[in-house]
């Protein structure tokens, strides 16, 4: 690992493994006892349960069927959040058209029936968002967003209460930033609103977009967290995570130095930042090329997934 800044420390790998058969793609949440990885086996989004020490308990669980695939058609990437012990996973298509979204049980038991947000859509759908508006609070409505969107202006974005059957809150919201952002990234309600980390609009500097809990825009609006010095590439900032009680800002997104050779040129750099983005510490995970970390804060330490958008999915914990 290198480049710590200021050899802070608060990053310091402590293990990692490799996910056995996975392919691509990950995500990452906490039941309270074990890691939820998911991931893309044999072509079908699978659940991998890890102890907190990265031994794998049981064997992959599959959440989704031949039957959920629309015909001539599979499933292209996908993202879980979990909410009230309940995983929810959005996934999209190849061909960028068609986003659905579906519940389980942490044991990997499908909950309900699967919902279309989008069918047949001239927007893409690929690297959709997905996410909450907080942890639930008692007498609040919780909710899960997913959000879809082109390089661009223009996002769309689907709310669900939960408990509740999967039946949208209302129609599919469009909102509009005044400056145009790559859409790659994540989002994270924190502070009373969302945030929305991703590349600028050529992907050179990695932003932070504040929006309000009804998606007007918060003042300032955007912020560059990771500028760009030598026209290299910040962005696809697809893990993040926000300790409230240390005020830090976890990320992790890729970095190109170039536009050539993006393949070997892939990054995956891990950034810690005080609550006003102030740079903590910053490293990069070795070897390359890997692509879309996905990060889990708990217990004290960072979890992070990856791939090598082939054939491994690696898991790692500081």
């Amino acid at each position: 690992y290198v480049d710590t800044t200021g050899d802070s420390g608060i990053l310091q790998l402590v293990t990692s493994t490799t996910v056995a058969g996975a392919e691509i793609w990950s995500g990452l949440s906490f039941d309270g006892s074990h890691i939820l990885l998911t991931t893309m086996i044999a072509g079908h989004i699978n659940l991998v349960t890890y102890t907190t020490d990265l031994v794998q308990v049981g064997d992959p669980v599959a959440l989704t069927t031949a039957s959920d695939i629309p015909a001539g058609k599979n499933i292209a990437d996908h993202k879980h959040v979990l909410l009230r012990n309940t995983l929810f996973v959005s996934w999209s298509t190849s061909g960028d058209e068609d986003l659905y979204l579906f519940r389980a049980t942490t044991n990997g038991n499908r909950v309900g029936s699967q919902v279309a947000v989008v069918e047949g859509s001239p927007v893409m759908t690929n690297d959709m968002h997905l996410f909450t508006n907080g942890p639930p609070v008692d007498g609040q409505i919780a909710s899960v967003f997913v959000m879809y969107g082109e390089a661009g202006v223009d996002r769309y974005v689907t709310q669900y209460d939960v408990p509740a059957t999967l039946v949208a809150s209302g129609p599919t919201q469009k909102i509009s930033a005044p400056n145009s952002h790559d859409p790659l990234g994540a989002t994270l309600f924190q502070n009373g609103g969302y945030r929305m980390f991703g590349g600028n609009g050529t992907n050179r500097h990695l932003i932070v977009a504040n929006w309000t809990s009804t998606w007007s825009h918060e003042q300032p609006y955007e912020r560059v967290i990771v500028p760009s010095t030598a026209d290299d590439w910040n962005y696809f900032a697809s893990g993040v995570e926000w300790d409230s009680t240390t005020n830090r800002w976890f990320i992790g997104y890729r970095h190109m130095e170039s536009a050539e050779d993006s393949d070997t040129q892939g990054k995956i750099r891990l950034a810690v930042f005080d609550e006003t983005y102030g740079l903590l510490d910053w490293l990069q995970i070795p070897g390359l090329p890997w692509f879309r970390p996905h990060l889990l804060l708990e217990g004290g330490h960072l979890y992070v997934s990856y791939d090598n958008q082939n054939d491994e999915v690696n898991l790692a914990k500081y």
